[in-house]
């Protein structure tokens, strides 16, 4: 049986930067190491090969702004990725978002979603394995849970949480004393915006995602945070409430 096309989605950030993801489940045609090192790229129908470097921790190549300016590559578009010879040299084609490429009842742009609908059907953040969370968020209850297992790495003092805005009364240290804030959980920040919050009433968005460009408030991009925390969670600020 052949296998499976490695098939990685372009998102903005691996547009700006020129990177290409590889997913966990290719690993294994991929290259192994600690230490990053130089691969053959052929682009698309050409036989050109160039050097790209491949980092086997991230799982990443970088190298291909330059290919993605030039194909014109917006978000949402794909790369297909083909091993010519495992560890040294990889094809690496473009797939519109809008292009079908038919495999019998199957083709590349839908092989990776699920058709499952319907209340019954468990959906589930990335993998993010921070503590004893395995999942990402994927809803404010989530963002809830997640506040709460990391507020004191914050320097966060969590009063009162309640129902209605704002959901916490939270209390940081301003040098000299601990003082009282209000903070609203949001899975987006945007949606603080969109449940129409008084931004006065509020000192702080706590959320899964940041993608509110002019917000007028402070925000606690947990997505973010939880990559500079250390992995054994350690106290980052013990020293501030002894």
């Amino acid at each position: 049986m052949a296998n499976p096309p490695i098939v990685s989605n372009i998102t903005d950030v691996y547009l700006k930067y020129g990177i290409v993801q590889v997913g966990r489940k290719h690993l294994a045609r991929m290259p192994t190491g600690d230490k990053s090192l130089k691969v053959e790229a052929v682009f698309d129908r050409g036989n050109k090969a160039q050097k790209l470097t491949y980092d086997p921790l991230k799982n990443r190549f970088f190298g291909v702004k330059g290919w993605y300016n030039a194909q014109q590559a917006k978000a949402g578009d794909k790369v297909c990725i083909e091993p010519l010879k495992k560890d040294k040299c990889y094809r690496l084609s473009l797939l519109r978002r809008s292009e079908v490429r038919a495999g019998g009842k199957q083709n590349l742009a839908s092989i990776g979603k699920t058709q499952k609908k319907g209340r019954g059907v468990s959906a589930v953040g990335k993998p993010v394995n921070f503590g004893g969370l395995v999942y990402a968020p994927n809803n404010e209850a989530g963002v809830v849970l997640l506040f709460g297992m990391i507020f004191e790495d914050l320097g966060i003092i969590v009063e009162e949480i309640k129902n209605g805005f704002p959901d916490a009364t939270i209390r940081r240290f301003n040098g000299k004393g601990w003082v009282r804030e209000f903070a609203e959980f949001e899975y987006e920040s945007m949606n603080f915006k969109k449940h129409r919050h008084a931004a006065d009433k509020c000192d702080m968005i706590v959320c899964w995602r940041d993608n509110w460009k002019h917000c007028p408030l402070e925000v606690c991009e947990l997505s973010s945070l939880i990559k500079l925390l250390p992995k054994d969670r350690r106290r980052l600020v013990a020293k501030t409430f002894t």
